[in-house]
């Protein structure tokens, strides 16, 4: 993921959802994602309609971008051009892209994020926002996590 831009992976992803809906057996597709993966999903979203989309939980999502990424993307962008894009900068790929406004989003941040700080991760659109502790890459491997992924994609909020 980190050798193509993220529009790169919004087609890619894009094609992968097409398929699904024209699939009979798949009456609704849920997304959980993590953090570039949060940006790729938005870029799909706001690209095109998904009579099927369902909920979308996202885990520590630059939604704002990312210091760590603006201060990686000149010396790495040889090697992960995402890293601009994900960048914190006003006029970054991720600050441009326009918020989806009709799905329920829920956005997970990790209390110790130290690669996308908490006023990044919300969107103005977001039905909830959860705070839970550790740290951004093990976000995802968390009991509560994933706990909370399941109560958000039942009933549109997470447990308090």
């Amino acid at each position: 993921s980190w050798r193509r831009r993220i529009p790169e992976h919004a087609q890619t992803l894009g094609s992968l959802l097409t398929a699904l809906a024209e699939d009979d057996s798949i009456s609704r597709v849920h997304f959980v994602t993590h953090s570039m993966g949060s940006i790729i999903t938005r870029a799909v979203m706001v690209r095109e309609h998904l009579a099927k989309a369902g909920r979308v939980v996202m885990l520590g999502p630059p939604n704002r971008g990312s210091h760590v990424a603006r201060r990686l993307a000149k010396p790495f962008a040889w090697f992960c051009p995402a890293l601009g894009e994900l960048s914190d900068d006003r006029e970054s790929y991720v600050n441009r892209l326009p918020l989806p406004d009709d799905l329920v989003v829920g956005v997970i941040a990790a209390a110790a994020d130290l690669v996308v700080p908490r006023s990044s991760n919300h969107l103005t659109t977001e039905r909830d926002w959860i705070l839970l502790p550790g740290h951004h890459g093990l976000l995802p491997w968390r009991t509560e996590t994933s706990r909370q992924v399941v109560h958000f994609l039942q009933h549109g909020c997470f447990q308090r």
